[in-house]
């Protein structure tokens, strides 16, 4: 029980260096980066804020079908035929 709190203990303390001194840390080598990198670093850091949307085809037609067959709780799976 003692080692699962020292874990959840290390994991709180990289979520308190990552939003507090980490983000100040990024914020400054941001403003000394020349544009390329500054654009690198930035794009990526944009990412983690508001990811990609997943390309969505408006053309698509779906035809599969998806059949469930359901059970109640008290009744035994019978083989479908």
């Amino acid at each position: 029980m003692e080692r699962v709190k020292a874990k959840d203990q290390a994991w709180d303390d990289l979520q308190d260096y990552i939003t507090n001194a980490g983000a100040k840390k990024f914020i400054q080598v941001l403003k000394r980066s020349d544009d390329a990198d500054f654009v690198r670093h930035y794009t990526k850091l944009i990412e983690f804020f508001k990811p990609k949307l997943q390309k969505i085809d408006q053309n698509t037609n779906v035809t599969d079908k998806i059949t469930m067959h359901l059970t109640p709780a008290n009744e035994k799976l019978r083989k479908l035929g």
